[in-house]
């Protein structure tokens, strides 16, 4: 990921004809851009938001399930967060159920 942020801050030096060391956050926000790492969580919200909503396709449906759903005896303060199964291997932090939907982060509904 580096690499394109990297790259996405020299074409927008070279778009607003900056130095090789000036800063581009005011570059960024002058011209209304997203950097590459705050445009990543901006989609990664708005898929969850429109999971959490059912405007995905039926074949996401399933992919992540209510604490509710999990525990229907207890009424729980976290009972209407996406629950996350635990995992201890690396190669799994980066899977799609749980790289999108990381504990701790809230989502309007």
């Amino acid at each position: 990921m580096s690499k394109v942020e990297l790259k996405q801050k020299q074409a927008i030096r070279t778009i607003c004809r900056a130095g090789y060391r000036d800063h581009t956050a005011p570059l960024f926000r002058n011209l209304g851009i997203l950097p590459i790492d705050r445009l990543v969580t901006f989609y990664r919200n708005k898929f969850m938001h429109n999971f959490v909503n059912g405007r995905l396709p039926i074949s996401f449906a399933d992919v992540w399930i209510r604490n509710r759903d999990r525990n229907q005896i207890m009424a729980l303060r976290n009972v209407d967060d996406l629950f996350v199964p635990p995992h201890r291997i690396e190669l799994i932090k980066n899977c799609l159920f749980v790289r999108f939907r990381q504990p701790g982060t809230q989502l309007p509904i």
